[in-house]
């Protein structure tokens, strides 16, 4: 796992929130599309089939967004896998504040009473030290 990895988390989460609310949206709209087709009152064969191509797009749609979200949930997993994993308290508490809880280096800094580069230079140290363990 890398900084740039780890960086990433935020826009994961946001983006997993946001493909959420689009699936709740088209769920909807498929719904809608339906009951628009099952309806008795329908003036001609052509809006029936204009409706449930409606209904098939959309229903497309909605597996492609499930595919992304996955996807990203499987990332998120990864992400939380990696920090629970860490033995250094130290560390999980640098990452956690950092990435997932969207603190400033300087507010880590000032938490941990120490200098504003320093929470920084013992992550990337850590995770420098972990990658030449995988090599």
């Amino acid at each position: 796992m890398t900084i740039n990895e780890l960086n990433k988390y935020r826009y994961i989460k946001n983006n997993i929130k946001h493909l959420q609310e689009k699936i709740d949206v088209v769920n909807s709209q498929i719904i809608t599309a339906s009951k628009i087709s099952d309806t008795k009152v329908i003036r001609s064969h052509t809006n029936a089939d204009n409706t449930g191509d409606i209904a098939v797009k959309l229903a497309e749609l909605k597996e492609e967004l499930l595919g992304e979200c996955a996807k990203l949930i499987e990332k998120d997993i990864e992400i939380n896998k990696f920090i629970g994993n860490i033995d250094d308290e130290e560390i999980k508490y640098i990452i956690r504040e950092r990435f997932l809880n969207f603190k400033s280096w300087y507010d880590i800094s000032a938490e941990m009473d120490c200098d504003r580069t320093t929470p920084r230079k013992k992550l990337k140290k850590y995770l420098n030290e972990r990658s030449k363990i995988y090599e």
